[in-house]
């Protein structure tokens, strides 16, 4: 993106497409990544979801922070990462359920924050990062969401490592999974969740 940001996105990928710091933030209003084609987001890069709005297909997505740099996946009404890009002032506040899911057919999330998502009506059945095929989760700040942190489909296979899930409704929930591997997370729920 050879702009500064706010940076509008809708509608279909038509190609690899990497986002980073530079058009941040990316303003997404309901995005497809279909088949064959892969969205990469880089170090710093800070992507908005509007009200039920999600990232989704059968492409590939790569979230790829790193340690002192992570990638920050939120609800456009959250003000604290690069301030008011809705444009509403203090009229809105960012809540668990605001946006629906991230989730495509292949998917590898490291350093990533991904918040006040997982909209849906039942706990179990609707996670902020939904796996497709295959995923690899890992070293990521998953909070503040309205049902589950990570959706593991059926069938899919998912590694998911060293991540902090908290303040959801389920940390992690997984639906006969082909493969699946959780290691070194903590997972801090509210009583009774």
């Amino acid at each position: 993106v050879p702009t500064p940001g706010p940076t509008q996105v809708r509608g279909t990928l038509a190609a690899d497409t990497v986002w980073s710091p530079q058009g941040s933030p990316y303003m997404v209003n309901g995005l497809k990544v279909p088949a064959g084609v892969e969205l990469t987001m880089l170090p710093g890069t800070v992507v908005k979801l509007a009200w039920q709005t999600s990232i989704f297909g059968s492409g590939t997505l790569l979230v790829l922070g790193n340690p002192g740099n992570h990638v920050v996946i939120t609800s456009d009404r959250d003000d604290t990462v690069m301030g008011d890009s809705n444009g509403d002032g203090s009229a809105t506040s960012p809540a668990p359920g605001d946006w629906f899911r991230v989730g495509t057919g292949v998917e590898v999330i490291d350093y990533a924050d991904v918040r006040y998502g997982g909209y849906g009506s039942a706990c179990g059945a609707y996670g902020a990062i939904g796996t497709g095929k295959s995923a690899i989760i890992a070293n990521s700040s998953i909070t503040d969401n309205a049902n589950a942190g990570i959706l593991v489909g059926a069938a899919a296979s998912a590694g998911i490592y060293n991540n902090y899930i908290a303040r959801s409704c389920y940390g992690i929930t997984a639906s006969q999974p082909g493969a699946l591997d959780v290691v070194g997370n903590t997972i801090d729920m509210p009583v009774g969740n």
